[in-house]
């Protein structure tokens, strides 16, 4: 029996997509949303406020001595440790493991973290690309479907708004909603100073001299080209597509081409402020487009 991915994995999935994979297991007696998959961490983590609200308290936390570190090396003092059963997956293929936990107080989009400490308990093999970690069970294969909107959702809470365009209230980027205050200060006054830079609309970013720089691709002469059919669009979203170019057309990124050797449908995908973001499919182009892994004779540190 072997774990294999493919296309039908993708159903209901929306693309582009690089969101973390986000699953709703049962830890001890309850079903715990926003569990985050990672396979970068070491120890598996629950974070005290979900601990509490599964009805736990610290007098049944064993000792545990070493702090642990995130990416940033900062240093997170660990309440105490916990073992408790998790189950993954859906009857009849589904999968329990005794896990232990290791119990922090910080603050996190997350619920818990299975790290690869618990992914090797279950012998699973997560895809974030698919959304999925599937593991073997009684001569068969179980998963874990990942919750895409979760995912998302968990993406744009661990972010705060900060505003660096003046008066407007939409001219905003994004911070680190678990900053010190210090850094936060520092961070919030840089960007706010330096707000120039930003370019909010594509008219802010007008077209370049192509006797300044130009850009080609380097297609395979020998490759077919791909010319897709048209596709059929909603009115509100044909009317997106619609404003999107015109503004891409005033700012002189692109060009009207009555005979294009390729073409590519445009893919709509909705941000999470309700508004439309415009992505091309350049699947079948990249694929002509021959890679050169190696592209530099000798690496100068």
């Amino acid at each position: 029996m072997t774990l294999e991915f493919g296309d039908p994995d993708l159903e209901g999935l929306k693309f582009p997509q690089d969101d973390p994979l986000v699953i709703t297991p049962i830890i001890g007696n309850c079903p715990v949303i926003r569990v985050l998959v990672d396979s970068g961490a070491s120890v598996d983590i629950l974070f005290h406020d979900t601990f509490i609200r599964m009805g736990y308290n610290d007098s049944q936390l064993t000792l545990f001595n070493a702090p642990i570190y995130g990416f940033n090396h900062v240093e997170c003092k660990v309440e105490g440790e916990i073992q408790l059963p998790v189950t993954i997956g859906e009857e009849p293929r589904e999968a329990t493991r005794m896990l232990n936990f290791q119990v922090v107080k910080a603050a996190s989009t997350y619920n818990a973290i299975m790290s690869r400490t618990g992914i090797h308990a279950f012998k699973a093999a997560p895809s974030t690309y698919h959304m999925v970690p599937k593991f073997l069970i009684r001569n068969s294969v179980g998963e874990a479907r990942g919750d895409q909107k979760i995912a998302r959702s968990c993406y744009v809470a661990a972010l705060r708004p900060d505003g660096t365009g003046g008066e407007d209230p939409e001219k905003v980027t994004y911070i680190g909603a678990s900053l010190d205050k210090p850094l936060k200060g520092r961070t919030t006054t840089f960007l706010q100073e330096n707000n120039d830079v930003f370019s909010w609309t594509a008219a802010d970013m007008p077209g370049i001299d192509p006797n300044l720089i130009t850009h080609k691709l380097n297609v395979d002469p020998t490759r077919k080209t791909v010319k897709e059919k048209k596709r059929t669009y909603s009115p509100d979203t044909l009317e997106a597509i619609k404003q999107e170019v015109e503004k891409l057309l005033e700012a002189r990124f692109i060009k009207e081409v009555q005979f294009p050797e390729w073409l590519a449908n445009p893919v709509m995908v909705k941000k999470a402020n309700g508004k439309w973001r415009i992505c091309i499919d350049f699947t079948d182009l990249n694929d002509a487009c021959p890679k050169d892994c190696y592209p530099y004779q000798r690496l100068i540190p």
